[in-house]
């Protein structure tokens, strides 16, 4: 029998797709993973089996959506009636998995608690632990305690978020995943000395290399803007700086 897993999150989110790709390439255990995605998912990942068996959104749930969700006062009691109408119709999954956490994050972890009996996990990204407000704090840490496991991608996060909210359970983790380019790298036979002749680099120059969006969450549009400091200046002509797209 598979293992069935949903994914909670965005299905367009190299992290998630990078994460589904590797686990379907599993040749010890097979996988149904679906996805309830908060955006819809480009075609080619719909059309593309080596990533979700099924495809979920509320978006495409009621025609009447689109509409509504303009009506801020509708807008978020209307969206909790829709996940609950969708909540209704989904399968019993083995695993549970969130990879966004925000306020709907929090009201599905709930009801998937009260509901189903599947081993929630929330894999908590740097940049949502960091930008929980003041007014969260609280839905955030009661959505935490629906999971059985939470994972982060460091040790720095995995204490900040034990420290800050004084976490007495064991069941936090580090799972590094999704940096795909990056397992790519290390399969190069080169030294560090040599690799940025690899990558067609600057031997001479400090590489910088940052972000791959600019979410104001990941702070890179920041880090762009500080190399006009007058301080930095003198070090423009040794740095090379890199920007994936």
């Amino acid at each position: 029998m598979p293992k069935k897993i949903l994914f909670v999150g965005d299905g367009n989110h190299q992290f998630i797709l990078n994460l589904v790709f590797w686990l379907k390439k599993s040749k010890n255990t097979h996988f149904q993973i679906d996805i309830l995605t908060y955006d819809p998912v480009r075609k080619e990942y719909k059309d593309y089996k080596d990533y979700f068996d099924s495809i979920y959104s509320i978006e495409d749930y009621n025609w009447g959506y689109p509409l509504i969700k303009k009506i801020w006062g509708l807008r978020r009691l209307y969206r909790y009636f829709l996940y609950n109408q969708l909540l209704k119709k989904l399968p019993v999954y083995d695993f549970i998995h969130f990879h966004y956490i925000d306020t709907d994050s929090y009201f599905l972890s709930g009801r998937l608690k009260k509901t189903v009996g599947s081993k929630i996990i929330f894999s908590i990204w740097g940049s949502d632990l960091y930008r929980v407000g003041k007014n969260d704090e609280l839905k955030f840490f009661r959505a935490c305690q629906h999971a059985d496991l939470l994972t982060f991608t460091n040790r720095q996060a995995l204490q900040f978020f034990k420290d800050n909210y004084e976490w007495q359970m064991n069941n936090l983790l580090i799972c590094r995943f999704g940096l795909a380019p990056l397992e790519a790298l290390k399969e190069f036979s080169v030294c560090k000395s040599e690799s940025k002749n690899v990558m067609d680099w600057d031997g001479d120059k400090l590489a910088i290399v940052i972000g791959y969006n600019l979410s104001p969450a990941q702070q890179h549009l920041e880090i762009l803007n500080s190399f006009r400091h007058e301080k930095l200046q003198m070090f423009k002509e040794k740095i090379q700086l890199i920007v994936p797209l």
